[in-house]
């Protein structure tokens, strides 16, 4: 297969599989790339430890996608789900190996995606600054002079392109001295990885194993932290914590004038469970903001996306999806896919009308995935409360706040009526009415609540 038709085979595959088993998925898909399709087996990587993980326990589902998608070509093939794939793995028949990495090779892993690169990287209004304060970083680095900012913190809602700033910042400090030592990884795979070496033999007491863990991370010369809003749920757990390790690990970096760069999906001020001394180090560097790109920025974007992925739209085409696309980058990305494949699938040229017809039917699809079922599970499992709780007569505030935010979320996102809503907590629609205006109060005074309210509502509709 053409590189072309690999794209729209997987393309099309992760339509059929997120119709099949809910749009909450799309957020994996689309960190996995396919590689090739040859002598029986599909080849899908992803750059992601965590997301090889969760795509190998949906691998029968995947699987069954990609065939549906191939029966129109007449054969079949088992999947293959890889972090790497070598050239040479397929000329053989594949086999899973339980053999264990070399830690040479572990510790001489980047983590980093070769794709993003400064030079596909859009700059506009919306991320002129922290892409600056990345090449005044590498300049730096480069030069042996000491980081002018670190840690240097890049924080803003999800796909707007943090991630691909922060690896291009890696993959160019690698490419201007290929002797510089990075590392790319989440906040839960330095967690995971932390509990893993606990696991192998107690930290304080073993010192192999120690070493093996921390030395991987403090010989380092620039460390990338995704996600780091997720420590909020592992750390305030005392000595001996992850959070004593990232801190540690932190002040080594730190020390020894290595740079550290954090990305986040919002400022560190308001992510919960930091404590002091963590939040005096975010903010003794640098916080810098990426906004959602402007009309313009978008457009750009848009354009460079066609010139990487080789599809030609016409300029009317690309400015009327940056007029009516506008959450995020990602999102961008996606409707091109799906223009692109809709229209080879069904031998159509690439038209405004077309264009209409598939974002009409991604909103219709989001619409249709948010229910009042998914948005309770959601709001128990950040709150940590069951759903039976929430629809108990229990007042505590840790119970009736959450039970206050659903009712408050379904109002805004699903066309029921304040009696439908108490109908699902057995509470009457004076109640929900109350409880909504109570909530849309919080939002505007207190920034824990907004904060939380935002962050679950990115959870439905992710």
């Amino acid at each position: 297969m053409t590189q072309e038709e690999l794209t729209v085979t997987w393309n099309l595959a992760k339509m059929v599989f997120l119709n099949s088993n809910g749009i909450e998925h799309q957020h994996l898909l689309n960190q996995v790339d396919i590689y090739d399709i040859r002598d029986g087996f599909c080849y899908l990587h992803s750059s992601s430890n965590y997301v090889v993980d969760e795509l190998k326990k949906m691998k029968e589902k995947i699987q069954d996608a990609i065939n549906q998608v191939l029966k129109l070509k007449g054969y079949a093939v088992e999947v293959v789900i890889k972090k790497e794939i070598s050239t040479d793995m397929l000329e053989f028949e594949v086999t899973e190996s339980n053999e264990n990495e070399t830690d040479k090779e572990e510790v001489l892993e980047t983590g980093l995606s070769p794709k993003f690169t400064f030079d596909s990287f859009v700059v506009g209004q919306n991320s002129e600054y922290p892409y600056q304060c990345c090449m005044a970083t590498i300049e730096a680095l480069l030069d042996k002079r000491t980081p002018p900012y670190n840690p240097l913190l890049i924080y803003g809602d999800s796909g707007l392109g943090k991630t691909h700033l922060a690896q291009a910042a890696g993959n160019e400090l690698i490419k201007k001295d290929f002797n510089k030592k990075v590392r790319y990884l989440t906040a839960e795979e330095f967690n995971n990885e932390y509990l893993c070496a606990i696991r192998k033999g107690n930290l304080k007491n073993n010192i192999d194993t120690a070493e093996n863990f921390r030395q991987k991370y403090r010989s380092l010369d620039m460390i990338i932290i995704d996600d780091i809003q997720f420590f909020e749920k592992v750390f305030g757990k005392g000595d001996g914590s992850v959070e004593e390790e990232f801190f540690n690990t932190l002040n080594s970096l730190l020390i020894k004038d290595k740079q550290l760069i954090f990305i986040s999906d919002r400022n560190p001020k308001k992510i919960k469970g930091l404590s002091e001394r963590l939040k005096s180090r975010f903010l003794s560097g640098l916080n810098a903001e990426i906004k959602k790109p402007d009309y313009s920025t978008r457009v750009a974007i848009l354009q460079t996306l066609c010139e990487t992925n080789n599809m030609h739209m016409d300029n009317t085409i690309l400015e009327y999806i940056a007029d009516n696309v506008t959450k995020n980058v990602r999102e961008m990305q996606g409707i091109l896919k799906s223009i692109s494949a809709k229209a080879l699938l069904l031998k159509k040229n690439i038209t405004i009308d077309l264009a209409k017809s598939v974002i009409g039917e991604q909103a219709e699809k989001l619409r249709a995935s948010i229910t009042a079922e998914k948005i309770t599970q959601a709001v128990a499992q950040y709150f940590n409360v069951s759903e039976e709780e929430m629809k108990s007569e229990k007042r505590k505030s840790e119970i009736l706040i959450p039970r206050q935010i659903a009712m408050y979320i379904m109002r805004e996102k699903l066309e029921i009526s304040l009696h439908e809503t108490g109908k699902i907590f057995n509470k009457d629609h004076a109640t929900v009415y109350n409880a909504v205006e109570k909530i849309a109060s919080k939002i505007a005074k207190d920034d824990n609540i907004a904060n939380d309210v935002k962050e679950i509502t990115k959870r439905i509709c992710e």
